[in-house]
């Protein structure tokens, strides 16, 4: 398979940081298929990310290793995304396990989300919990798709603002598509 060869080929990367990378993101495509796998590539990764010298692509490395467990070990996804230093990317590496853990454990992942600062991260984490509560509790999905609306107009970036209203718009769709339709005009 392709990822079986890119996994014969990412020994030959030679710098630990960019080889990181590219075993985080095979972690990422066989963690559906493959969880042991992606486990196992998430412990090369981190074993890697120690000898690198390039923080940000360890950062981002780390990132998609949380991102690659968080569906089957949220615990170690979280402990990965703990030691990421770069704050954007320790946001996104939250933000996403939040959505991830949203449909099983929901006060998790409201849990994670509050501990966001960053408004753009904070808005995605929650929208992602509302879609993910859409079809089971959309009560607290339409409370929670108000937060992410509020903090998403909080946000300054024109083009960061206009990705979260979509992310927000796209959750609502099967709740509430009148107001997913408001909030994408």
């Amino acid at each position: 398979t392709d990822t079986a060869r890119a996994e014969q080929l990412a020994p030959t990367i030679t710098k630990p940081a960019w080889r990181a990378q590219a075993l985080a993101g095979l972690a990422q495509a066989v963690a559906g298929t493959d969880p042991d796998r992606a486990d196992h590539l998430a412990t090369n990764v981190q074993q890697l990310t120690r000898t690198a010298t390039d923080a940000l692509r360890q950062d981002a490395a780390l990132a998609g290793v949380a991102q690659a467990v968080a569906g089957t070990d949220p615990d170690r996804a979280e402990q990965i995304a703990s030691t990421i230093t770069d704050p954007g990317w320790q946001a996104q590496a939250l933000a996403e396990l939040a959505q991830t853990v949203a449909g099983t454990d929901p006060d998790r992942a409201e849990q994670i989300a509050s501990t966001l600062t960053d408004p753009a991260r904070q808005a995605q984490a929650w929208a992602g919990i509302a879609r993910a509560l859409a079809g089971t509790d959309p009560d607290r999905a339409a409370h929670l798709a108000i937060t992410a609306e509020q903090l998403a107009r909080t946000i300054t970036d024109p083009r960061q603002q206009a990705k979260a209203l979509a992310r927000l718009a796209g959750a609502l769709t099967r709740t509430d598509p009148e107001r997913a339709e408001q909030i994408a005009e």
